[in-house]
């Protein structure tokens, strides 16, 4: 794969950490966020882009044979590494 192939993903995998590391005091909020859960939804679309983002650059990159599970693996890893950061360091 090269650089340009990894430009969508490599760009939405930056603006998740981003977003994963603003203070949730800052964002505001209303009641009837809270009550469906918005920010569950939030982070499952953000990871799902994220996921379709590097699943279509695998196969632009003919590298997707084989290796599928491996991307989703890696996907699903950097996930649970934001994820567990948001709650340790961005808090």
């Amino acid at each position: 794969m090269n650089v340009r192939e990894l430009s969508v993903p490599i760009v939405w995998a930056l603006l998740v950490a981003g977003l994963h590391a603003l203070p949730v005091g800052n964002l505001g909020g209303s009641d009837w966020l809270q009550a469906v859960h918005a920010d569950k939804l939030a982070h499952f679309l953000m990871f799902s882009v994220l996921g379709t983002a590097v699943l279509v650059a695998a196969c632009k990159a003919e590298a997707w044979e084989g290796k599928r599970w491996r991307f989703l693996v890696l996907v699903a890893a950097y996930g649970v590494l934001l994820e567990g950061s948001q709650a340790l360091w961005f808090a």
